[in-house]
């Protein structure tokens, strides 16, 4: 009896000693002189069936209830697996080798002229900077040469007048925006169309259909807004300077240039000046084909940012204008019909806005828009 009662106390001791048991270890790869832990790396005992999984710094505690030595399979994704025999209960270092080394791909997309939103609800199209190059684009009314949604034609041949139509109606059914500010209303709403210069839009959103009416009643068929080009934007060059000029008479210089004061403040200056001086009657009709114009436009942006939260801009925008129509200078003085339209026009406006980048919202409000026009 007493003996086995012995054999039953050492045979318990035995099956203690044995579920005590354990095996630390740490799992890591070489890379280059260096060893990194491996995180997450499978520590299989192929003896009792047990396995767990390395810590964030590639450590592992394994309990085990077999004896020495122990065979322990390690495992990891994107690694060759290894098996171990373990004769102890030291800790143990693993090294893993990567099976697969993945060579670096380098992914590139081409920006289309024209993208449609498909997340907007609204019917909306932007014009980028590529489909701008392929128009004349010396305004904005030749900017839509090439876009078949959006028709421009001379609504008085005699004084240059042009207009907007948009699904078949008028320009006076499409609300015009320069970065959703009124833009042309009033006497501007005239000759408006060639007050914006093509080489300082950025990007022009067109919004088609009724429901663009969200923004005003003024959008029935539509709404244009065009986009400025921004100091703080690497898009815009540092300075810009072209000249273009044709045999009819007309000539036209650009000219802007954009400069970052500190970490908040950055500004840009925007010139145009555009002439056209040389009487041209090729239908021989008695009237100028196209008006004489002199036109001079002058642009200031100053923008800040607070690199948090608040940003906000004030610009300040100058035009002259003097338009010259009717009949040649070979009819008499006294009998020659003649039209002559000089506007001078100034706006100052500014805008604040406060950005939330928890919810990727902005909230933008104009706090003051002014318009002088004669």
């Amino acid at each position: 009896m007493f003996q086995k009662s012995f054999i039953f106390i050492i045979l318990f001791i035995s099956n203690q000693s044995l579920a005590q048991q354990k095996l630390a270890g740490h799992v890591m790869e070489i890379m280059g002189s260096k060893d990194l832990s491996i995180p997450g790396v499978g520590v299989y005992c192929i003896e009792s069936k047990q396995s767990v999984l390395t810590d964030s710094t590639g450590f592992f505690s394994l309990d085990l209830n077999a004896q020495f030595p122990v065979n322990i399979a390690i495992s990891f994704p994107g690694y060759y697996s290894d098996t171990l025999k373990i004769n102890s209960a030291s800790p143990v270092k693993a090294y893993l080798k990567k099976s697969v080394e993945l060579k670096e791909v380098e992914v590139s997309s081409k920006r289309e002229a024209i993208a449609i939103s498909t997340i907007n609800p609204l019917n909306s199209e932007k014009i980028t900077q590529r489909e701008l190059l392929r128009a004349a684009c010396c305004n904005i009314s030749e900017a839509f040469e090439t876009n078949p949604s959006v028709n421009v034609d001379y609504k008085d041949a005699v004084t240059g007048i042009k207009e907007i139509q948009l699904l078949g109606l008028g320009g006076i059914y499409v609300q015009m925006l320069s970065e959703n500010v009124p833009e042309m209303r009033g006497l501007a709403g005239i000759y408006g169309l060639t007050y914006i210069p093509g080489p300082w839009i950025e990007s022009i959103q067109l919004t088609k259909g009724s429901g663009s009416v969200l923004n005003g009643y003024e959008s029935t068929t539509g709404q244009i807004n065009v986009e400025f080009k921004k100091p703080n934007s690497d898009d815009t060059p540092r300075f810009f300077l072209n000249f273009f000029g044709e045999e009819s008479g007309s000539a036209e210089a650009n000219l802007f240039y954009k400069k970052h004061i500190n970490q908040q403040w950055s500004s840009i200056l925007m010139l145009h000046g555009r002439s056209m001086q040389n009487e041209m009657d090729r239908n021989k009709d008695g009237f100028i084909d196209s008006p004489l114009n002199t036109n001079f436009n002058i642009f200031s942006r100053w923008q800040y940012h607070s690199n948090k939260k608040l940003e906000g801009q004030v610009s300040l925008k100058f035009l002259t204008d003097d338009v010259t129509g009717g009949q040649v200078n070979e009819i008499p003085s006294a009998l020659r019909y003649t039209t002559k339209v000089k506007t001078n026009r100034a706006e100052v406006s500014g805008k604040l806005g406060f950005v939330f980048p928890e919810s990727l919202q902005k909230v933008s409000v104009t706090f003051f828009n002014l318009h002088c026009t004669t």
